[in-house]
């Protein structure tokens, strides 16, 4: 699907609920929105695509700190709701090699889409979500429905029952995941495998990712000296709907993501380094 044949406000519109990230490293802790979905609305929207969100956040500080980010990142969130309750918190360690989820608090993720959200989603040509989302059925249902194209994270999917769903009912345009996840769902990866419609990439951290499409082929990783990886795939999300978007062939739109996802990794905080299409020109 090309950009410039779509007549709808939005390029793409996922549903989640961001977080505030305490990125703890030996010498200092670093607070920045974080969440599985923003971080790649925010690349998308850098790379100039128009995108919107709808999740929740707490009507407190790291709420307020949320939205007025997102905001200065030109991501729409009139759909994004301020609830009583606070905002969620990740505690997360970090290394140049690895980032690990220490704790979690005060998560709580949209449980149900009102028929304003549905209006809102028809505004848009794709929808991006997690497959773990206790809302994946609805908005899976909706993007067959209504031939909108859906990107699917694969982010903490285990549960055999969403599991089964994805493969039986869904029919994703693209999948994404990490090499963890990718070991955690052998058996959906192995499906979608032969489904030709379907584009699955898998982030293999330093070594690059994997993608298959038709058949299984594997992209280097770019050298950056790396901080924090926090969200390196979230950024890599971002930048393949992107290239997947502008009809680039997979090579082109593999590499790129490497690309993105390692220049993330530069800064604590999973979008704390501006990457626009200008800086990328600058490398072969």
């Amino acid at each position: 699907m090309s950009l410039t044949k779509t007549s709808f406000k939005f390029d793409v519109i996922g549903i989640g609920s961001p977080t505030i990230d305490f990125l703890i490293d030996k010498s200092k802790t670093v607070v920045f929105p974080g969440g599985a979905v923003s971080p790649t609305l925010v690349t998308l929207s850098r790379l100039g695509l128009k995108v919107g969100l709808i999740g929740r956040v707490g009507n407190d500080e790291y709420g307020r700190i949320i939205r007025n980010y997102l905001e200065e990142e030109n991501v729409d969130i009139s759909h994004l709701q301020t609830d009583k309750f606070d905002t969620a918190k990740c505690i997360i360690k970090i290394s140049p090699h690895y980032s690990k989820l220490l704790s979690i608090e005060n998560y709580r993720p949209i449980s149900k889409l009102q028929k304003y959200d549905f209006a809102y989603l028809k505004r848009s040509s794709s929808v991006f979500t997690l497959a773990k989302s206790s809302l994946f059925r609805e908005i899976a249902n909706f993007a067959k429905e209504n031939k909108k194209l859906l990107f699917v994270s694969l982010k903490k999917l285990h549960q055999p029952e969403d599991i089964s769903y994805l493969v039986t009912k869904s029919k994703p345009n693209l999948i994404f995941g990490n090499e963890f996840e990718a070991k955690k769902n052998r058996e959906l990866i192995s499906y979608f495998k032969r489904e030709s419609s379907t584009i699955i990439a898998i982030t293999k951290g330093k070594r690059g990712c994997v993608v298959y499409k038709d058949s299984k082929k594997s992209y280097p990783p770019f050298k950056e000296k790396a901080i924090d990886p926090t969200g390196a795939g979230d950024v890599f999300a971002g930048a393949f709907i992107y290239g997947y978007l502008k009809s680039w062939d997979m090579d082109k739109t593999a590499r790129f993501s490497n690309l993105m996802a390692a220049l993330s990794t530069t800064e604590i905080g999973s979008t704390k380094r501006k990457i626009n299409l200008k800086e990328i020109q600058n490398y072969s």
